[in-house]
């Protein structure tokens, strides 16, 4: 506390605390910036929704091994944990969150200790990582292409959504 004191006005003035703040800045425009939607209260229902089934697909996962049957976790709360570190797997700027899902993932199951051998823990988490991001990526794939489906059918009822097509 004191160092910072004492070099405040020279941290103030840097590049990176000026960066840094201009970001967490954007964040919490982004962050208030449900206030302009039209129902925000269904932004917020459907955001909880799906935060949902992301965390009931990874809780799913636990049972479909063997491997993790044996395990003493309480899975709930577990799967809770992988799906939130997961989540910032997801969030780095990687095509599909290839790579750092898996790492957050591996090192979540080896932090966690899901097995005594840390070995076995990375294995059961690269196992569980390839599962997940898989049935993500189906899941994705499925849904858009429906989706597509969907508008492209679709006799346009909306001006903006003509003008936009």
């Amino acid at each position: 506390g004191a160092l910072f004191w004492l070099l405040r006005n020279l941290i103030l003035a840097s590049s990176l605390f000026q960066k840094v703040l201009a970001f967490a800045k954007k964040l919490w425009d982004s962050a208030i910036s449900i206030r302009k939607i039209e129902k925000p209260g269904l932004f917020i229902v459907y955001t909880f929704i799906i935060w949902l089934c992301y965390w009931l697909m990874t809780y799913v996962v636990f049972f479909s091994l063997p491997d993790f049957q044996e395990l003493d976790l309480s899975f709930v709360y577990f799967s809770l944990l992988v799906t939130i570190i997961g989540a910032f797997g997801y969030a780095l700027p990687v095509p599909g969150g290839i790579g750092p899902y898996h790492a957050a993932v591996i090192f979540t199951f080896i932090a966690f200790q899901v097995h005594p051998d840390p070995e076995v823990s990375g294995n059961l988490g690269r196992t569980f990582a390839i599962i997940i991001h898989s049935s993500h990526l189906v899941l994705q794939f499925v849904g858009g292409a429906l989706g597509y489906l969907y508008l492209v059918s679709r006799k346009p009822q909306d001006s903006a959504i003509v003008a936009a097509g």
